[in-house]
């Protein structure tokens, strides 16, 4: 009571002190007076440290030996130093504490019953923490009050079970996705079910034989004639719960009455590699484990180590369920950073509350690394490699696991590709849902081509407008009509920037820019950095052409168009201040090298270094201006009907360039302009291009 972890003279005094008031702690019971009832407890708890769950009321303090007839069973108990018996405060369930523990897990044949192979082979299982366990099975009442209706089919009286007993038949025809799937029983009420492994610990409670113990049986029976003093079995119906003697932990009804689902995944041969600490089941499966057996089934069927499967959609009225409840539940609250490579490697910091003695990490089942208890509330852990998508993140600590279901995401680098940033940043990509559509795609946000050092930032698949966007200035050609609705379904890799002089000639071998000679306005330095230009599209994109040596391509005009806009829907493009976009032509010289009053502002008749210039939405620079960039459309007029990754005409004259140029005015720089009398067979030093290419 007094937090001192000794329950002795100090503790009795705060309670006699408050003798007939409801004043805090000194009303253990919690039924709303300090009395003889709270004194009891007090003292029965003389010396120890009995921990009552905060989502619980206490019943009793420490096992009855009534009822935990094993000594060792009742120390074992006790050394956890949490309370035996407890009311869920939310579903008044009663539960029983469950103590760790090592145990032969497996076949358990009985004088008239051997096992199956799926109860093989015998193994050694250790159990490492502490959990509570529903003293019976969910009954119908306890499910209805949560869940809001019966789904029984056992809801009748008979003249076995008088109608004030209904309620209290164990719930069945209840689905193992409808108890523990989303937004199930479980999932509502805070508790879970137990694991394969932790219901047959709890079924033997320290027995090894085919059937559990009881009132004269401690030790077990393999005798079949006897089960009946134990389940009920061979019938035509439920039963309320706990008619039959309950194990030596005190629970009722496993074996018998209804078939109980456990969280596992079925495998019929799992035994041979189960692990030996906490196993977990399989990872995958078609089938959810039942144990137990039913009212319909005979004695054979209803051994401690008999395993049965079925489909977790699967809702039959000879399977109901138990509930398990860790202590003191630690919970995940959040993982940061929430993103990492799929390689692996990640430092992961994982906050929440009442995580102090975690023993593991996982992440989407893996054991993560270098796990670290920083306190209580922090742990950081170094992730597993692992699959594209989003993984839970499981903490295990001796009270329990919890889950952050979505908690991590694996992302792809692509392997010729070296890693810059592996999510958005803010910063350059400023809207929140582009970010996450980024995230979602599955792939490292920016990265390094590490043959060409072409810098990519990915493009998310989306939908958008694609033609006419007028500024306040310059009306749109009709080659720019009808507005319609594009889909990209693919995400792609978008240079960053315009291929580069420096970066064609690594890989050509010779330079066939006009621009190549340093300026007032480019320092000699940073000459290799202007766009390539006076290149052909078949130069850039035929046979033999730059891109075909790197495994690139050129953007389709409808992709292009998208990676422009980067969600605007104006003439230009956002940047800082303006994030939406503008139709202003005054404000293009944020974004764009152009023909601005002529060549002695603006461009000065010339290109410029890329990337100078503020970027997109998409951190995309020189979308607008610097030059022209080649698309592999053919040109041809926009069609009314919206499309999927349109990728042009079949055949042409011409082939699309998009952007505008240093020497174009800023009516030819806007989203939707397109110029389309360019030959493939053409060049200028207005022309150049950007790359793509495929994750």
């Amino acid at each position: 009571m007094n937090g001192d972890a000794a329950v002795d003279g100090a503790d009795l005094g705060a309670l006699l002190t408050n003798w007939g008031g409801v004043e805090g702690q000194a009303d253990i019971n919690g039924d709303g007076v300090v009395d003889g009832a709270d004194l009891g407890i007090l003292l029965t708890s003389w010396g120890s440290c009995i921990i009552v769950p905060s989502w619980a009321t206490l019943i009793e303090a420490q096992p009855d030996p009534a009822v935990v007839w094993d000594t060792d069973l009742r120390a074992a108990i006790s050394a956890t130093g949490f309370a035996w018996r407890v009311k869920d405060t939310a579903t008044q369930m009663e539960m029983l504490l469950i103590p760790p523990g090592s145990f032969q897990m497996g076949c358990s044949a009985s004088n008239q019953s051997p096992c199956l192979n799926s109860e093989s082979p015998v193994h050694t299982v250790t159990l490492t923490n502490a959990f509570y366990l529903g003293r019976y099975e969910v009954t119908q009442a306890q499910w209805q009050a949560r869940m809001g209706s019966n789904p029984s089919y056992f809801q009748s009286a008979s003249a076995q079970v008088p109608a004030a007993q209904v309620p209290n038949r164990p719930v069945e025809q209840v689905s193992w996705n409808m108890i523990a799937g989303a937004g199930g029983f479980m999932a509502q009420t805070g508790m879970r079910l137990p694991t394969e492994a932790e219901w047959e610990y709890a079924y033997r409670a320290g027995t090894t034989t085919a059937f559990h113990g009881f009132t004269g049986y401690p030790n077990g029976t393999n005798d079949d004639s006897l089960v009946g003093n134990i389940a009920w079995n061979g019938l035509d119906q439920t039963r309320p719960r706990g008619g039959k003697a309950g194990n030596g932990f005190g629970l009722h009804d496993m074996s018998g009455n209804v078939w109980e689902w456990v969280n596992d995944w079925y495998s019929n041969s799992y035994y041979a590699s189960s692990p030996t600490q906490n196993p977990p089941g399989p990872a995958s499966g078609t089938s959810r484990v039942v144990r137990g057996g039913s009212w319909a089934y005979s004695a054979n069927v209803l051994r401690g180590s008999l395993r049965s499967g079925n489909s977790p959609d699967g809702s039959v009225y000879i399977v109901g369920f138990r509930a398990a409840k860790s202590p003191y539940a630690p919970s995940v609250s959040a993982v940061s950073p929430a993103t990492g490579p799929t390689a692996g490697g990640t430092m992961i910091t994982m906050t929440g509350m009442n995580l102090t003695g975690a023993t593991g990490v996982t992440v989407g089942g893996v054991a993560a690394s270098s796990v670290q208890v920083i306190n209580a509330t922090t742990v950081t852990a170094v992730t597993p490699p692992g699959s594209v998508g989003p993984k839970a993140v499981a903490v295990i600590t001796p009270s329990g696991t919890s889950t952050s279901p979505d908690g991590f995401r694996y992302l792809l680098v692509p392997s010729w590709a070296t890693l810059l940033e592996l999510h958005p940043d803010p910063k350059v990509v400023t809207d929140s849902s582009i970010r996450a559509a980024i995230v979602d795609s599955g792939f490292a946000w920016r990265v390094l081509d590490s043959a060409t050092q072409i810098e990519f930032v990915l493009i998310p698949p989306g939908t958008f407008q694609m033609g006419c966007s007028p500024s306040n200035l310059s009306n749109c050609a009709s080659a720019e009509s009808p507005v319609r609705t594009v889909t990209l379904t693919n995400p792609l890799y978008v240079g960053r920037f315009e291929v580069t002089q420096g970066q064609w000639a690594s890989v050509m071998g010779s330079n066939p820019s006009f621009f190549t000679s340093a300026t007032a306005e480019v320092p000699p330095e940073f000459v290799l950095d202007r766009p390539v230009e006076t290149v052909t599209w078949n130069m850039v994109a035929g046979p033999g052409g730059f891109l075909s040596q790197v495994g690139m391509r050129l953007p389709t005009e409808a992709e292009w168009e998208y990676a422009y806009r980067a969600g605007t829907t104006t003439a230009y493009h956002g940047f800082n201040g303006a994030q939406g976009g503008t139709n202003e032509e005054q404000l293009l010289g944020n974004i764009a090298w152009f023909r601005e009053g002529g060549c002695d502002v603006g461009s000065r008749c010339q290109t410029r270094p890329v990337g100078l210039k503020a970027a997109n939405g998409f951190g995309l620079h020189d979308m607008s201006g610097n030059v022209w960039e080649w698309v592999s459309d053919w040109y041809g007029s926009y069609q009314s009907a919206g499309s999927s990754n349109p990728t042009g005409p079949t055949s042409g004259w011409y082939k699309v360039v998009r952007g505008g140029n240093w020497d174009m005015p800023a009516s030819a720089c806007r989203s939707s302009a397109r110029s389309y009398l360019v030959a493939p067979i053409h060049t200028g030093n207005g022309i150049g291009f950007r790359a793509v290419r495929v994750p």
